[in-house]
């Protein structure tokens, strides 16, 4: 990334904070990942990709995760999820947010419309098992972690969400 600053000339070099970005998310360093907000929003408008700020709102509804501003992370999430409607997967981290507002029916129908359209997504079968242990629908919740171990089974051993599914799954006893 630090290749492309050098290289290109601006605005091409300002695409070197959204791979930041995205990958300070992946580390959940929200101060540094707050950092490169502005220049991915400067990024996207200068080059006129308007879809391209959807980056912004989900990066910003992360950080407020992280943070645990739930309500501003909902209301980022639903503003990438107007921008890529097809990205139906954010609608687990709005469950999220809900389950932490106390709002349980909410946090339910938000991760069944994630279920929904990636029924065997072992992240999101994962995240929802969190969410329904902590609603303490323990039957449901262990259907989702098995189905997520099963999808992870020939996972890398040092893949660490898997290796915090198993570890879960083995944690019941079951």
């Amino acid at each position: 990334m630090e290749r492309i600053k050098s290289e290109f000339e601006p605005p091409i070099d300002k695409a070197a904070s959204l791979g930041y970005l995205y990958v300070y998310l992946a580390l959940d360093d929200a101060d540094n990942a707050e950092k490169m907000l502005p220049d991915v929003e400067s990024f996207a408008k200068n080059l006129g990709e308007e879809n391209m700020l959807a980056s912004v709102y989900y990066g910003q509804g992360k950080i407020n995760l992280l943070r645990e501003q739930y309500e501003p992370a909902i209301e980022n999430f639903k503003k990438f999820l107007e921008m890529n409607p097809t990205s139906l997967s954010i609608n687990i981290s709005i469950a999220k947010c809900y389950l932490k507002l106390g709002q349980q029916k909410k946090a339910r129908t938000y991760s069944q419309l994630a279920l929904k359209h990636y029924p065997f997504s072992p992240r999101i079968n994962y995240e929802a098992y969190l969410i329904y242990e902590e609603l303490g629908d323990h039957k449901q919740a262990l259907g989702y972690l098995r189905r997520a171990n099963d999808v992870w089974k020939d996972a890398d051993e040092d893949y660490m969400p898997a290796i915090e599914a198993r570890k879960a799954l083995a944690g019941l006893g079951v």
